[in-house]
């Protein structure tokens, strides 16, 4: 338990948070998943005090990988994430389940949508 108020439950080495744990911040915020170095990296799941939630992989503690951000009102963003942001092929999905955009991302923002033949 940190001064702050946030709470670690897992495992360390080297005084680090290292392995599986849990981290509950004092914001309400929460994440369960793989430490390095104490930093998030390898698969976990964020969830945020306003019911976000991501579940992926991460990378010196920041969303990099294969992951999807669920949107408390039901959207999603899957796809391919680096440095917390869409980087490359994603799909986003409108809170009905019907796609709204698939392509091309780079830092959040959608370059271009893949063409498919139909046969």
């Amino acid at each position: 338990i940190f001064l702050n108020g946030d709470k670690y439950v897992g495992e360390y080495k080297e005084d680090k948070r290292h392995g599986q744990g849990t981290y509950n911040y004092a914001n309400g915020d929460k994440y369960v998943g793989q430490y390095i170095d104490n930093k998030a990296n390898g698969q976990g799941t964020y969830i945020f005090s306003d019911d976000d939630k991501y579940i992926g992989e991460y990378k010196d503690g920041k969303r990099n990988g294969q992951g999807t951000y669920t949107f408390a009102d039901g959207r999603k963003d899957v796809g391919e994430w680096e440095n917390n942001k869409l980087n490359g092929y994603a799909i986003q999905y409108n809170s009905d389940g019907s796609i709204r955009r698939e392509g091309i991302f780079k830092d959040n923002e959608f370059l271009y949508a893949e063409t498919r033949e139909k046969k």
